[in-house]
């Protein structure tokens, strides 16, 4: 805009009779020594025979990518209207806390992903724009009533079966989902002339003799008779009352 708003006024003064040439800002660049450049202020019927030399139209200033190209892209140039200024830095820092900012020389800024792994089996991690990594603990939970869900650091979750034993050997102990544990009774098979009782301690069946009730008459006993007929009265042979 500058450019042509130029060239407009300079058409409408080059008509008028009696009035000097503007004069105009341009950065001379000298030919052969283009680091001494400078800005000066020529007559504006000059300006197309300096522009035609490789000059700029307008202050050194604003046409340092021009006269002090960086040395790579990971620094800016800068000058002043007559010399250029050490380089500075480019600015490769970003608000997003999950990215690592760095500068490739041949490429500019370079964002790569935050690392935010763990050697712990047992977190789950994450990245937060705002805040960074995050870490929550794993879920082990495998939804299994038989399982005891557990979880090392190294190796991450476990599920080892539940012990269903309740210590009485006269069960029989197992597991069912979605039940848990269960507890079936270990039975005993007997006469009826026994007494059975599962033994807690050894799971084995321990049997006593059924001990029939004597009879009130001397020339009598009482003896158990299996399998059905259970504790009977016999005489006693040779018996006198």
């Amino acid at each position: 805009m500058r450019f042509n708003t130029f060239f407009t006024l300079f058409a409408l003064m080059s008509g008028v009779r009696g009035i000097a040439p503007p004069k105009v800002q341009i950065c001379h660049v000298p030919p052969g020594n283009p680091q001494n450049f400078h800005s000066i202020r020529v007559s504006s019927n000059s300006v197309l025979a300096h522009l035609s030399h490789g000059d700029y139209f307008g202050s050194c200033s604003e046409f340092c990518d021009e006269l002090c190209p960086a040395s790579d892209f990971c620094h800016a140039s800068q000058c002043s209207n007559n010399a250029c200024l050490p380089e500075i830095e480019v600015d490769c820092s970003i608000e997003d806390l999950c990215l690592v900012d760095s500068c490739d020389p041949l490429n500019g800024c370079v964002y790569t992903e935050l690392d935010c792994s763990s050697p712990d089996q047992c977190i789950v991690t994450g990245c937060d724009s705002e805040s960074g990594c995050t870490e929550e603990p794993v879920n082990c939970n495998d939804n299994d009533v038989c399982t005891q869900d557990s979880c090392d650091s190294a190796v991450g979750c476990e599920h080892a079966p539940v012990n269903c034993d309740d210590g009485n050997a006269c069960t029989f102990d197992l597991c069912s989902d979605p039940n848990g544990c269960i507890h079936f009774p270990r039975i005993c098979f007997g006469t009826i002339c026994e007494t059975v009782q599962c033994n807690p301690v050894t799971g084995r069946c321990d049997r006593t003799p059924v001990i029939c009730t004597p009879p009130t008459d001397p020339c009598k006993t009482a003896v158990c008779i299996p399998p059905v007929l259970g504790c009977v009265e016999m005489d006693i042979p040779g018996c006198v009352p």
